[in-house]
């Protein structure tokens, strides 16, 4: 996509400096990408994908869930980043991830069911971690769970066997990474005990150097994967820099207008910026945008 052009019904641009823009707020719902679980109780905005095979590949979507999603409980064999926009996201008997709350869920940590709750929307990251299971792409995942469906059914978020060699019965997605990946599913050591559910709010908003009107709240830098994770405040009329130098990093307006290098943006904008990537956000009201950096694992 060349500097400037625009596609998806004006939802997608691209900046002079090669960051690109989706306005999500513009785009149409899709069907739901995690089918494995429940179908039916959830659809999907795609916004950003990685690169398919690698251990750095990551998936950026905006989800539309209904209290009826159900999963088990479960861990990940890669990172994961959701920020909630809208109602609150139950991940255990006694947590959830309330609107305004970003949660980050390294790999191998266990949590869940995903039972209840009020419908809800909230921004999904995932994506490779330190132990280099990769991510598995949208397409590797649909195909991967059609051709086991050819040997059982998927309920409840389980997956159950009826024919061939293999567990009567295994987590959905796990079921759905061995039939893809060719090999049992093994879930680096947890380096915590549950989620980690951040408030943003809660956080101190500190002037950024060489930005006026400007202010940042660090909500952390995670170890081992590097994952850096701030919130920018921009007064109407402030600009920052946006430049990435090694892996990507991602936005997602919470509130507030404005532009990158005339590419318009507003809430529910995502932003992806690669290696190499430069350009200047720009406030035309306040604005605030999560900001995610993953460093590559190369």
């Amino acid at each position: 996509m060349s500097a400037g052009e625009v596609t998806d019904g004006l939802a997608r641009a691209e900046a002079p400096g090669g960051i690109e823009v989706v306005r999500t707020g513009r785009m149409p719902w899709g069907e739901s990408m995690v089918k494995h679980r429940q179908a039916g109780s959830m659809r999907h905005k795609r916004l950003f994908d990685g690169d398919e095979g690698t251990p750095d590949n990551y998936h950026l979507a905006y989800a539309d869930e209904l209290g009826t999603y159900y999963s088990p409980s479960h861990r990940h064999l890669w990172d994961q980043v959701r920020i909630c926009t809208e109602g609150a996201v139950p991940i255990g008997r006694t947590m959830q991830v309330g609107a305004g709350e970003i949660a980050y869920f390294p790999e191998g940590v266990r949590y869940g069911p995903q039972e209840g709750g009020p419908d809800r929307r909230v921004v999904v990251l995932q994506f490779g971690g330190t132990s280099r299971n990769g991510y598995l792409s949208p397409e590797q995942l649909e195909r991967g769970r059609t051709e086991l469906g050819e040997a059982g059914r998927f309920e409840g978020g389980l997956f159950h066997r009826t024919d061939g060699d293999g567990r009567a019965q295994q987590d959905a997605y796990e079921a759905v990474w061995e039939q893809v990946v060719g090999a049992p599913a093994v879930y680096p050591a947890a380096v915590v005990e549950a989620p980690i559910v951040l408030r943003p709010g809660a956080f101190p908003a500190r002037p950024v150097a060489g930005a006026d009107g400007v202010r940042r709240r660090r909500l952390g830098i995670f170890e081992p994967r590097g994952l850096r994770i701030d919130v920018d405040e921009l007064d109407a009329g402030a600009s920052i820099d946006l430049r990435c130098d090694d892996g990507v990093v991602l936005g997602w307006v919470l509130s507030g207008t404005g532009d990158v290098d005339g590419s318009e943006v507003e809430a529910e904008t995502a932003l992806r910026c690669r290696a190499g990537d430069a350009g200047v956000l720009r406030a035309d009201t306040p604005l605030s945008v999560v900001v995610i950096a993953i460093p590559s694992l190369a």
